[in-house]
């Protein structure tokens, strides 16, 4: 395997590259030449390596040189390599290390140990989120309960809302000496410490400089030492009216909590719901925290009264926060059928609408499964709403279908959205319309009755054009599309998963994507055993 890295194109060997990984150990005379060779593949090689590290879950038994790869990672990249994914992914491979190990592989890496502690804390809660016990690793601050309706949320005591008046000096946050995701957290750790316009500042320039913003990958403490900032605020526009304040006039803004017309939520750390509640319990959550009464209302709540329809009034107030925070029902897209009715036209579907226009490159954050209620998309006016609809369906659908060759009808849940093929098509031809929304449209007709082979054969160059652009929700969506339609006796749908294939040949996350066709297609034997429904007669035969 070592040779194979040695001689093979980048492309050729990232299976080797994974089981060097987690076959060698530290005592190994070739863990050094190994670490060389991931190295020297390059970034997106060794993302490739520990996404396959962290998707067969062999984090925890990681070497220590593996280890040091996911430290340097973090602290040597350049900002703009760094993605939710890549970050995700070496916070995985340190929280599944002992903290000693840590410590003295840090150590030799030469981290101060604030710098040190802010990575392993932000690493360890992954640990809690998977339920493993971490309650002497990282001290746990006071927290602050308050109510809303039903629920409690619990926020940090000791947060922004303080005000200025840290006393800590600003030269122990030397964002100089730091590099990628590790300048994030320590531009967080001093803005907490010092809550000063230029501390405020430094973070948002962090968040700028990313392909994606990175707040979700720390912990939920660190979160919640700067504002929660509504996804749909541009951070560009909120720097600009920072820097035109003066020092007193940003501290003002702290204390209201409201930059201009953005208002500056508290992050909170934890909810829970008390007694037995009902649907209307959750009205005063919608306007205080309405992304968790989403998934509250629709998701958790709705899993245990399925049949419980929800209150107008209830609906009246989600619709009257749609127009204030129309990124949360546009990252919950499967959820608007209930907040539209169907082919209701209201001020909140309008604003939803020009929020996915805004921003057409964007994927919803999956966060939650919530229960699916289609509406009649007006196409192509609605056209934005597509690539999060489909985030949407697909992520009922694998909720719903245990596995894949249990028959659930996909075409027969998207009639009820009325989308009608020669409008996907017309959609799909527009080259004035957004690549993503294009391809969005084409997997849709793809998954319509008796319309797979046709729509892939007339739009397959859009579809291998998104994966070029590296579109996660478009690659999976492509995958399940194919996974459930298409056929490996077919030899268009085989050329372009080929064709797919090669495209991905460089994206490695993408190609463990497309790879569960080929899984699947594996199962789906052609042999006379199988064609004759005779395999379980011949499997418990005992001739």
């Amino acid at each position: 395997m070592i040779q194979q890295l040695e001689e093979a194109d980048t492309s050729e060997c990232i299976g080797a590259g994974f089981w060097v990984a987690t076959i060698i150990g530290d005592g190994h005379s070739l863990s050094g030449r190994a670490a060389h060779l991931l190295r020297s593949k390059g970034i997106p090689f060794l993302d490739g390596v520990f996404s396959g590290i962290v998707d067969s879950h062999t984090e925890r038994s990681a070497s220590r040189w593996v280890l040091r790869l996911a430290i340097e990672r973090l602290v040597s990249s350049s900002s703009d390599t760094l993605t939710i994914r890549s970050v995700s992914n070496a916070l995985a491979i340190i929280a599944g290390a002992d903290k000693i190990d840590f410590n003295q592989v840090a150590g030799t890496l030469t981290l101060s140990d604030e710098h040190r502690d802010l990575i392993w804390e932000c690493a360890i809660s992954k640990r809690r989120r998977d339920g493993v016990s971490a309650s002497n690793d990282v001290q746990e601050p006071e927290l602050e309960h308050v109510t809303h309706g039903s629920v409690v949320a619990s926020y940090l005591k000791d947060d922004w809302t303080g005000g200025i008046g840290s006393t800590i000096t600003s030269a122990r946050f030397d964002l100089s000496v730091c590099v990628g995701f590790s300048r994030l957290l320590v531009a967080i750790s001093a803005f907490h410490n010092l809550r000063t316009r230029a501390s405020f500042l430094d973070v948002i320039l962090e968040l700028t400089s990313t392909k994606e913003p990175l707040l979700s990958c720390l912990s939920s403490y660190q979160r919640a030492r700067f504002p929660a900032l509504d996804r749909s605020v541009p951070l560009k526009k909120l720097r600009a009216i920072v820097e035109k304040q003066t020092d007193g006039e940003f501290e003002s803004s702290l204390k209201t909590r409201k930059l201009g017309a953005f208002v500056l939520r508290r992050w909170a750390i934890t909810f829970s719901v008390t007694g037995n509640q009902q649907l209307d319990d959750f009205a005063a959550l919608v306007t205080e925290r309405p992304a968790v009464a989403v998934i509250l209302v629709f998701g958790q709540f709705s899993r245990r009264f399925p049949g419980e329809a929800i209150d107008s009034a209830l609906v009246d107030r989600f619709r009257a926060q749609a127009l204030e925070t129309p990124s949360v029902f546009v990252d919950h897209a499967e959820i608007l059928g209930a907040i539209f009715l169907n082919k209701d036209i209201c001020s909140a579907r309008d604003a939803i609408v020009r929020e996915a226009e805004r921003f057409p490159t964007r994927m919803p954050r999956l966060l939650s499964w919530c229960r699916l209620h289609p509406f009649v998309i007006r196409l192509p006016d609605e056209r934005a709403l597509l690539p999060p609809l489909l985030a949407g369906v697909i992520r009922h659908c694998r909720f719903e279908v245990r596995s894949p060759f249990e028959e659930f009808d996909v075409a027969k849940l998207l009639l009820q959205y009325e989308m009608k093929h020669e409008e996907l098509v017309s959609i799909a031809d527009d080259l004035g319309t957004p690549l993503f929304q294009r391809g969005a449209a084409v997997v849709f007709g793809m998954l319509q009755a008796g319309a797979f082979a046709r729509t892939l054969a007339r739009f397959e160059s859009i579809l291998l054009e998104c994966a070029v652009e590296r579109n996660e929700l478009l690659i999976d969506a492509i995958s399940f599309a194919i996974s459930i339609k298409g056929s490996h006796q077919e030899l268009s749908c085989t050329s372009f998963v080929g064709r797919l294939f090669d495209v991905l040949k460089h994206d490695y996350v993408g190609r463990r994507k497309v790879q569960s066709i080929l899984d699947i297609w594996r199962e789906r034997s052609i042999a006379p055993v199988t064609t004759s429904n005779a395999m379980t007669k011949w499997i418990s035969s005992s001739d």
